[in-house]
């Protein structure tokens, strides 16, 4: 008769929001949905982590491999890697590639707010959300 997922990796169905806290969320328009949002990396805490400088950010959006000023030490090659900004906002996921890392997939989003605010400031606001009624 019927299916309930009770989990997924680490995401458990007491973790998640119930349609009863999103209807009223989302009549308080994209920002009340937003705080009801897990970081967009949730799930991925088993990727080690590697900060990239906006320079960084921008050659690996263009799918270039970027050598990090802060050097990649202890990761077997191949290894996944997530890919943040200076503010610790992920922009990306790559694979070590000897001392480079190889960018896989860059989110879109992301990597325009690091083009159009820079990393100078960490407080920047993120960028709207966008929901589809």
């Amino acid at each position: 008769g019927a299916l309930v997922r009770t989990a997924s990796g680490p995401f458990s169905l007491e973790d998640a929001v119930s349609l009863d806290t999103l209807r009223p969320a989302a009549s308080g328009g994209p920002g009340a949905i937003a705080e009801l949002l897990l970081p967009m990396d949730a799930g991925l805490d088993w990727m080690p982590v590697i900060r990239l400088a906006p320079g960084e950010i921008a050659d690996a959006a263009m799918g270039r491999y970027v050598r990090p000023a802060a050097g990649v030490t202890n990761l077997p090659a191949g290894q996944p890697i997530r890919l943040l900004d200076v503010a610790g906002r992920i922009v990306g996921v790559g694979s070590l590639d000897g001392p480079r890392i190889a960018p896989a997939k860059m989110l879109p989003e992301a990597v325009g707010r690091v083009a159009r605010h820079g990393d100078a400031d960490p407080a920047a606001p993120p960028d709207p959300v966008t929901v589809d009624a």
